[in-house]
């Protein structure tokens, strides 16, 4: 029996390419937005915000407006880029992509308000839309229910005429399937069970084996690789950094209260606080670097989940790399996150992880 792929719903394009289409709408307004933080106009409109209501109960500053602002942008930005690349593996169809993708479109909502609320909230109402039918049923794998017809007049009448003059041949019993074998007949397209089996019923039968997998194509390989020493060698930076801050503690927060001195919008944060601070987000991406080595793992034993996962993973940390511009670590982390999607979102990869889930081919002669 061969797996025919079920014909794509109308409404799971539509909501794919709705979310593609706003994901990079949004990233393209947030880094606009982000680069006219500096102008006349932003600067009086955060001005204004905080001399009225409600901002002016926050206690915020100018600054922290638009500091605000900037985060939220990024945020914004690199749940765009996710969300993008979610957008178009929903339409293969991916079941692991659709869930990351209901979780990812609330952050991107909340984050896009700042960058063009529209988009964001366009890619909200996709993601929504592939929860609901017949979109439900094709990323379950079922065939969408038969439309009936409607009976043209006098039909009724027809079939009933019909079936009183074959109301016999209608009431006679199916025939039955030659019995004296230890094996019954298998159907078209399944394989029977043995008498015997302690493993299910007599006669039972069940679906026929798929094809097994190809070998793992050479880009996985090389995501994987460049996955694990990019992660290895970040997360060995993070351990001496952290290291380093706890062992020379008291240097570390002069050199904070040294900085926090030099802007005056900021005479209210504590040195240790963002020691504090600094050393969770540290903490914080070392466990990153962790569970994308263990999402390179269960890429490489064919998870496609894993596979979306860790494109995901690769795209933030791009984003994330370029805040340490002009400098070679980050620069290099940029580039390894940057080969490590390209490599599992292209040259078939896709279609080798869709036959990954298929059962194997199992020996089941009789003994």
């Amino acid at each position: 029996m061969t797996d025919k792929p079920l014909p794509r719903p109308r409404q799971v394009s539509f909501s794919g390419w709705t979310i593609i289409v706003g994901s990079v709408l949004t990233i393209l307004f947030a880094f606009q937005r982000v680069a006219a933080l500096g102008s006349l106009e932003a600067q009086q409109a955060a001005t204004d915000f905080v001399a009225t209501s409600p901002g002016s109960g926050l206690g915020l500053s100018v600054e922290d407006v638009q500091t605000a602002i900037r985060i939220m942008c990024l945020v914004a930005g690199g749940t765009a880029a996710a969300t993008a690349i979610l957008g178009w593996h929903v339409m293969r169809p991916s079941r692991s992509a659709r869930v990351v993708l209901s979780v990812l479109a609330p952050v991107l909502f909340v984050s896009g308000l700042t960058s063009g609320g529209l988009l964001s909230a366009l890619v909200a109402a996709g993601t929504a839309m592939l929860w609901a039918q017949p979109a439900r049923d094709w990323f379950n794998g079922k065939a969408p229910a038969p439309v009936a017809d409607k009976p043209a007049r006098g039909a009724g009448r027809s079939a009933d005429h019909a079936a009183a003059k074959a109301g016999v041949a209608a009431s006679a019993p199916p025939p039955q399937a030659p019995t004296g074998s230890a094996w019954d007949l298998p159907a078209p397209g399944a394989y029977a069970a043995p008498t015997s089996s302690p493993y299910g019923a007599p006669g039972a039968t069940y679906p026929a084996p798929s094809a097994e997998r190809g070998p793992r194509p050479g880009r996985v390989t090389a995501a994987v690789v460049t996955t694990i020493v990019a992660s290895a060698i970040t997360f060995a930076g993070l351990v001496v950094s952290i290291l380093f801050v706890l062992a020379s503690r008291e240097d570390f927060l002069t050199e904070i209260e040294s900085q926090l001195a030099t802007n005056s919008a900021y005479a209210e944060l504590s040195a240790e606080a963002v020691a504090d601070v600094a050393v969770g987000f540290l903490a914080v991406l070392a466990v990153w670097c962790l569970a994308a080595i263990v999402l390179a793992v269960l890429t490489l034993r064919g998870s496609n989940a894993a596979r979306i996962t860790l494109v995901v993973s690769a795209v933030l940390s791009a984003l994330v790399s370029l805040l340490g511009l002009l400098v070679v670590v980050p620069l290099l982390l940029t580039a390894a996150s940057i080969a490590t999607a390209t490599l599992l979102l292209t040259g078939g990869v896709g279609d080798w992880f869709s036959a990954s889930g298929r059962p194997q081919r199992a020996d089941r002669s009789p003994r």
